[in-house]
């Protein structure tokens, strides 16, 4: 009877000291889901005054490489970005660069984020974020 006693006291003991403090994650935050971008809208984002001022615009303010200048190099640079809801740009990525001038393709990023405002496409009635393809041309 003894033996069975010390047993269940060893055992008692063992599995108190055994436990430990099970501490429990916070909860994840929420995560936060960006609204979908479309490639086919029904209305399809506009750059202010169309693509005729988009020309204009790119004329305007387009800063030729020096690089390129002095390699009389001439080309387009393909450029993807997002117009979103507000008419706002965002990513912004080079689909196909002018071959052998890397600085092309930065003008082109650089030109494309600092357009004005779009008016954004619509889908069903609704303003939607939309990607568009644009050319740059270098030349």
């Amino acid at each position: 009877m003894k033996f069975l006693f010390f047993l269940c006291i060893s055992l008692l003991s063992l599995t108190v000291w055994s436990q430990e403090e099970i501490s429990v994650p916070p909860p994840p935050e929420k995560m936060v889901q960006e609204p979908e971008i479309f490639v086919i809208v029904e209305e399809q984002a506009e750059f202010p005054g169309g693509m005729g001022e988009y020309l204009k615009y790119i004329e305007t303010h387009l800063v030729y490489p020096r690089t390129a200048s002095e390699m009389q190099l001439v080309g387009k640079c393909y450029v993807s970005i997002v117009v979103e809801i507000d008419g706002s740009i965002s990513n912004v990525k080079v689909i196909r660069g002018v071959p052998d001038c890397p600085e092309c393709d930065k003008e082109a990023i650089r030109l494309m984020k600092t357009m004005p405002k779009w008016k954004p496409g619509k889908t069903g009635g609704k303003v939607v974020r939309s990607r568009i393809n644009l050319p740059v041309k270098f030349g």
